[in-house]
């Protein structure tokens, strides 16, 4: 009688915890998500949720083919020094690329940035691919992973010091390199507006 009490009351207080907000799946085909100061389209896969959205940062992010192969998407709005043309706003990308680098973490393996035109103004875009030796997994795998990032970086069009960082990342096991990460990333990129 004691251990149905007990089975009763545990049941009984486990109805009343809050359940966990699920995370559910972005529907097809994809929607605009308008943020106060941005919207983007999603990209027209199945698979993509949104992993945070806060007053600065949007961040989306879709299984891989493996179990610990994974995309992500992240809009950041930064602020930026006042820079007076495109080619001071790429040496400051890079020189704060190298800086925020966890060397630890991260061995480079290849990075370049550009300046480049794009349908909210000029941009800096840097592209980078480093192998993650402390990569969170899901499966027991002892191999490290390679993280490859395209980053569009865009200063915003009437608010002084303000831009926008978008990324589109592949963590992904080596010999599995997505071959149109470039071409997915632009068509987010094409599809990001400052909102008016």
């Amino acid at each position: 009688m004691r251990n149905i009490i007990f089975l009763l009351v545990l049941l009984a207080l486990s109805s009343c915890m809050l359940a966990k907000p699920r995370i559910h799946e972005l529907q097809l085909p994809p929607q605009p998500i308008r943020h106060s100061v941005f919207t983007i389209l999603p990209p027209d896969e199945p698979g993509w949720v949104v992993a945070n959205m806060s007053k600065y940062n949007l961040s989306l992010a879709q299984r891989g083919r493996s179990m610990d192969e994974t995309y992500a998407i992240q809009v950041m709005l930064v602020q930026l020094p006042d820079l007076n043309n495109s080619e001071k706003l790429k040496q400051y990308i890079i020189e704060g690329f190298k800086k925020d680098s966890n060397s630890n973490r991260f061995k480079l393996i290849e990075t370049k940035a550009d300046v480049v035109q794009s349908n909210i103004g000029s941009c800096v875009k840097n592209m980078s691919k480093a192998e993650d030796t402390q990569a969170k997994k899901q499966s027991e795998s002892t191999k490290s992973m390679i993280l490859e990032i395209i980053n569009l970086t865009c200063k915003h069009p009437a608010i002084k010091n303000a831009g926008v960082n978008i990324s589109y990342s592949h963590r992904y096991y080596d010999g599995n390199k997505d071959p149109r990460l470039e071409s997915k990333s632009k068509t987010v990129f094409d599809n990001f507006q400052f909102n008016k």
